[in-house]
């Protein structure tokens, strides 16, 4: 765990995201060749595995700064929206993560024991043949990747809830 620090928030965590998969690739280096397992597996319900299925990489790697944040450190109040927290994002200093983030880093046992939701653009799934916007949830503790679902109306009301932000390192155009 780094101790550094960028203007607001501790960097929990500096890591390159690798550029190498879609959802089916990642599943197939996530369940390893042929009868072989990978040790690095992890527990996903059938929502978090229709959202990876759903993802695409970046074309190269990144490396990426990870700050573990409650949503009171982005100025929000109880009761707030997925929206809402998407737009607190970067006036904070962080970026929202790559949608891959969570599944690669349980794939990587990058997590410990830690607790979070994703703070991500949501992926739009079928939960129970209702449709719904959903970000990852990361149980580090169970190595489980879960959905939570935050439709219209839905609001994330614990502002002490821990989420994942990031903040990369490449340098974007200012178009």
């Amino acid at each position: 765990m780094s101790t550094t620090k960028n203007a607001r928030f501790e960097i929990w965590q500096t890591i390159t995201l690798e550029a190498w998969w879609d959802g089916d690739n990642f599943f197939r280096k996530l369940n390893g060749v042929g009868s072989e397992r990978s040790p690095d597996r992890f527990a996903h319900t059938e929502e978090a595995e229709e959202m990876i299925s759903k993802l695409r990489g970046s074309e190269e790697p990144q490396t990426i700064d990870l700050f573990l944040l409650h949503l009171n450190q982005l100025g929000l109040r109880e009761n707030s929206s997925i929206d809402q927290i998407c737009a607190a994002a970067a006036p904070s200093g962080v970026e929202l993560c790559p949608r891959e983030l969570a599944p690669y880093l349980l794939m990587k046992n990058k997590i410990g024991q830690e607790t979070f939701l994703v703070g991500m653009r949501p992926i739009f799934i079928r939960t129970h043949n209702t449709p719904c916007i959903s970000v990852f949830y990361v149980n580090g503790l169970y190595r489980r990747l879960q959905h939570r679902c935050c439709c219209e109306g839905q609001t994330f009301c614990n502002i002490y809830t821990t989420w994942l932000f990031a903040k990369s390192h490449k340098q974007t155009d200012a178009n």
